[in-house]
Order: C-alpha cells, then sequence, then structure tokens
C-alpha cells in the first residue's frame, strides 16, 4: 500500500530529477554544479536541505542521475539516459548537438584520471550515443 510518506519522497525525487534537466544542456553546463542545485533545490524551491540529499542520493543510487567530480574539484549532477526517460516534467533529449562537446571534454578529463569512474563514462557514452543517432 502506498503511504502519503511514500507519495511526498517521490515527489521530492521527481523535483530533483526536474531540477537537474532544467539546469543542464542546451545552453547550460551538461552538468549543473551542486551549488546550483542545492540553491535551486533548496534555497529557491520546495525542499529542505536533508529532502534535497536523500533525493540526490537516491537519483545517483538507482542510476537516474550522474554524479562527477571535475578537475578542479567541483561536484556536479546530470540525469542518466534512463532518468531522464522516467522523469515526469522532463522534456527529452536533455541534451542537443550543441552540447556534446562539452559531453566529450568530460569523457577525456575522465578517462585520464588514474582510477577512471565506469559510471561518468557510461553516462557520457550514453549521451553522444543519443545525440549521434
Amino acid at each position: 500500500m502506498t503511504t502519503n510518506a511514500d507519495l511526498a519522497s517521490r515527489e521530492r525525487y521527481h523535483t530533483l530529477l526536474s531540477i537537474l534537466s532544467h539546469n543542464t544542456g542546451q545552453g547550460q553546463p551538461v552538468m549543473a554544479a551542486a551549488r546550483t542545485v542545492w540553491n535551486v533545490a533548496v534555497a529557491h524551491g520546495r525542499l529542505d536541505h536533508d529532502e534535497a540529499r536523500r533525493a540526490v542520493a537516491a537519483a545517483v543510487e538507482t542510476d537516474h542521475a550522474g554524479r562527477w567530480t571535475d578537475t578542479e574539484g567541483t561536484v556536479r549532477y546530470a540525469l542518466t539516459v534512463d532518468g531522464g526517460a522516467m522523469a515526469r516534467r522532463v522534456t527529452t533529449p536533455v541534451y542537443d548537438a550543441d552540447d556534446a562537446d562539452a559531453i566529450r571534454a568530460i569523457l577525456e578529463a575522465e578517462v585520464q584520471r588514474e582510477n577512471v569512474d565506469k559510471s561518468v563514462v557510461a553516462w557520457a557514452n550514453q549521451h553522444l550515443g543519443g545525440l549521434e543517432a
């Protein structure tokens, strides 16, 4: 049986996915800085800090969002292909051809690291594959 708490949690989750969609790609960075996500979700949004933290953690854990630390140490987030496909209030595709170079730059930066994060490589390849189709 679905409870009101389950519905509220699901709504917060979809709010977070929508925030990621609206703050990435198509003229914006392809991965949103964590600071941007928190500002939109918490400071100017409907989620409190704990709700936003739980929603981000759940989205990354379920592979609906990717997390990457860029070469300058900034933590960044973006929807995965699966996250974009299942999210409400998200127009897909999230990225267009103008985003391809930025996605490739993330991929190149990641594969040059000593400990490559395979989930970031998969994220980039999935999105690039969708742009090249």
